[in-house]
């Protein structure tokens, strides 16, 4: 397996849409309800991500020119990160965490931002993110506020 690394282009939009919503369903749906699940597949679509990419450095991983994963960044909040669940466990998603911290870093930011999901939270932990609070939003559900320096 030979992963690339690269810039989001708006032809990943409907893959990278696709990724997010087998995620919603198949891991993140064990965690939180049906409402939250249902807001945030409408939430996450080509169009959303599309436009997304005009204010955020936005990145996938590639296996054999195929999407399999996503991170965004914009500030120093980490948004969006997605592995295709078939690629769970291989180490996609800590590269696009590396590539995200990396930009961040070259781009002057010191400390990064996220809001884990439940279902994330432990993945974060791993990357030596540290849990500052817990938020409950009415339409993403409960999130770990997590932050990370990275100097």
């Amino acid at each position: 397996m030979e992963i690339e690394i690269r810039s989001f282009t708006k032809a990943d939009a409907e893959a990278a849409s696709h990724i997010i919503e087998r995620n919603l369903i198949e891991i993140n749906s064990r965690d939180y309800p049906e409402k939250v699940i249902g807001f945030m597949k409408s939430f996450y679509t080509p169009e959303y991500l599309m436009d997304a990419m005009e204010k955020r450095y936005m990145i996938v991983a590639l296996d054999q020119r195929e999407v399999i994963g996503i991170s965004a960044l914009e500030d120093n909040v980490i948004y969006t990160v997605f592995v295709h669940p078939d690629y769970h466990g291989k180490g996609i998603g800590v590269m696009l965490m590396r590539e995200i911290e990396s930009y961040a870093l070259n781009a002057g930011i010191d400390s990064v931002i996220l809001y884990a999901s439940l279902s994330a939270y432990e993945f974060y932990l791993k990357l030596n993110y540290k849990k500052m609070n817990i938020e409950d939003d009415e339409n993403f559900g409960k999130a770990y506020r997590m932050e990370k320096t990275l100097i």
